[in-house]
């Protein structure tokens, strides 16, 4: 009974495979046992991606997402401002990345708060051959979508605006006055009042976040600066200084999960929790470090049911479940597939057949008309080879978005478990039995 619950075949002659000659029929099996499960890692690293995130959105099936950015001003270069300079304003501009999750029709309104403490990096420590692997989303120095730095009460300023994602334009905020005559005096002096006690909190950085909206926000960070405008008595006219964002590992992105009230209630860090828990899905999510576990557990028998065997082409399908990746909650573009350690912890990408340097990474084909046949399709017939021949550990493969994605966006995709009615993952195995 379990071999035949695990292996099935047909005639495949019409697939198409190049067969270089063979005159035995190509057969085809799709229904090898994949089990499905959701994994939320520890954490994934989100600083120095260049892109700051802001917002929160709503999902009916996972819950609620939140991001915040944090960053700090590179106060350390300074211009020649005559004495006799006379403040004006301070905003805090803020360019459109082009990225939005979410419902953008709405009207959004954001904080900026200063920080009560300095965003400092996490090292960590050295890995030891015989410690668990780090994660691939690991830095030796960075900051991660669960660290946290304390923000002041009160938010520096707040700005209610229409988000315009695709526009091109950016994003202004006014900055309380004081602050700006501080800027100004700093430009003055040389950067000596830094050592004053009233410029610590602009010394430690600024958070960035939203509450209460159905969108999540990308403007980028090379872009970001703090725009002193000022008066020179020598000039008719207004003139400006920019205070541009410190690149590198102290901007970095808070993105955290609500799942209390969602069908993914009770899912926690490092735990694995199969799709035949939760309504026969599994879901993997940018930036809060969530992904699909995809494990084949019966490799022995299908070894044995296929006997001596030419593969030709093994197909992995992964198949959103319908009516779950649609504007507001497009899936992420292109997937990968991760290699999993033995704790389910996400090693290196896959390399595509045969090659060794290229990942293996799948493009979103959606059916725009019913929704019924999106996938991604990968081709791992390398992969299964390996595993059948037991050259390779059967820990399994975890699938997110490919991970310049991973790190700098929230897009998800909801997959159907094993016993899914109509999306669940498939491997298809093209084969021909030889000595028949």
């Amino acid at each position: 009974m379990l071999s035949q619950a695990i292996f099935s075949c047909s005639e495949g002659g019409a697939i198409g495979l190049d067969l270089q000659g063979e005159t035995q029929a190509v057969q085809y099996s799709d229904t090898v046992t994949v089990n499905v499960s959701t994994v939320l890692l520890d954490s994934v690293v989100t600083s120095g991606t260049g892109t700051l995130l802001f917002g929160n959105y709503p999902d009916a099936v996972i819950g609620e997402t939140t991001a915040s950015a944090y960053f700090q001003l590179n106060l350390v270069d300074y211009a020649t401002i005559d004495e006799e300079a006379t403040y004006d304003s301070v905003k805090l501009i803020l360019p459109y990345s082009g990225y939005s999750y979410g419902d953008t029709t709405a009207r959004m309104t954001l904080q900026v708060h200063q920080l009560e403490e300095a965003i400092e990096t996490r090292a960590l420590p050295p890995y030891i051959g015989t410690e668990v692997p780090n994660s691939y989303f690991y830095a030796s120095t960075g900051l991660y979508n669960v660290s946290s730095f304390q923000p002041e009460a009160q938010p520096l300023a707040t700005h209610t605006f229409a988000p315009r994602p695709a526009s091109g334009d950016s994003i202004e905020v006014t900055l309380p006055d004081e602050m700006g005559r501080k800027l100004l005096a700093l430009q003055k002096n040389g950067g000596t009042a830094l050592n004053a006690a009233d410029y610590k909190k602009i010394m430690n950085g600024f958070r960035i976040s939203a509450s209460g909206q159905k969108v999540i926000l990308g403007v980028t960070g090379s872009g970001v600066k703090v725009r002193l405008y000022y008066t020179n008595p020598a000039a008719s006219d207004i003139s400006s200084y920019d205070f541009a964002l410190t690149t590198g590992n102290t901007q970095f992105n808070q993105v955290t999960g609500d799942y209390g009230q969602s069908v993914f209630k009770g899912l926690k860090r490092g735990q694995t929790v199969s799709s035949t828990a939760k309504d026969d899905m599994a879901f993997a999510q940018s930036g809060t470090g969530i992904m699909v576990k995809l494990d084949f557990p019966y490799l022995a028998t299908l070894k044995s049911g296929l006997g001596a065997t030419l593969i030709h082409k093994a197909v992995l399908e992964v198949v959103p479940v319908t009516n779950t990746n649609r504007y507001p909650s497009p899936p992420p573009q292109t997937l990968a597939l991760y290699q999993s350690g033995e704790m389910n912890v996400p090693g290196s990408p896959l390399l595509k057949d045969y090659s060794t340097t290229e990942a293996q990474t799948a493009t979103y084909q959606p059916d725009a008309e019913f929704d019924m046949q999106s996938k991604y399709r990968f081709v791992i017939t390398e992969y299964l080879d390996q595993l059948l021949a037991g050259t390779k550990p059967n820990n399994g493969l975890l699938v997110a978005a490919v991970s310049e994605s991973f790190l700098s966006e929230v897009n998800k995709i909801n997959v159907g478990g094993q016993h899914h009615a109509a999306n669940r993952v498939r491997l298809r195995i093209f084969y021909t039995k030889l000595n028949q």
